[in-house]
């Protein structure tokens, strides 16, 4: 898909034609916030970009610069505005059984699902058949017999609230 992706200057002067919804912007489209949709060639979750340098989130903003220019990063275009794509704030492992659907788009309803994906991932990593694979899949050695131990290692980590 060829997705073409404004420059800060053109997001942010047409907000409502680009960044997420907020009391300041109601109808906002959101196309940046949306799961990639072949009827909708234009969505797709561009994560943590919806929020950087977004004047409607003021409180977030240094904290995001630090790790959006790190050492190493080039901030010299837009800010370093193009170092958020697709970068997403991934949730602690505590209470997984509690925090259905998993994924950042929700995608995944089981953890049993999850596992599996990630089991089938880095099999294909391993088999060079997955493109730009992240390198941790190269050198995840899970298979189907880990499914069920897996899952319930991640079930392990909900508290009990009601014994407290």
């Amino acid at each position: 898909m060829n997705l073409s992706i404004p420059s800060l200057s053109t997001r942010n002067q047409n907000f409502d034609l680009y960044l997420p919804a907020s009391a300041n912007h109601p109808l906002a489209a959101e196309p940046f916030r949306r799961a990639a949709d072949a009827n909708h060639p234009g969505y797709a979750d561009l994560g943590l970009w919806n929020v950087y340098l977004n004047p409607d989130l003021p409180n977030p903003q240094a904290n995001l610069k630090s790790l959006v220019c790190a050492a190493g990063e080039d901030c010299s275009v837009d800010q370093g505005l193009g170092n958020t794509i697709a970068r997403f704030k991934n949730p602690i492992l505590r209470d997984l059984e509690d925090s259905s659907p998993y994924f950042h788009n929700g995608s995944k309803l089981q953890l049993q699902d999850v596992v599996q994906l990630y089991i089938n991932s880095s099999q294909l990593a391993r088999q060079g058949m997955l493109r730009n694979p992240p390198p941790e899949f190269l050198n995840m050695s899970l298979c189907n017999d880990d499914l069920n131990a897996l899952v319930a290692f991640l079930l392990s980590l909900t508290e009990d609230y009601d014994d407290a």
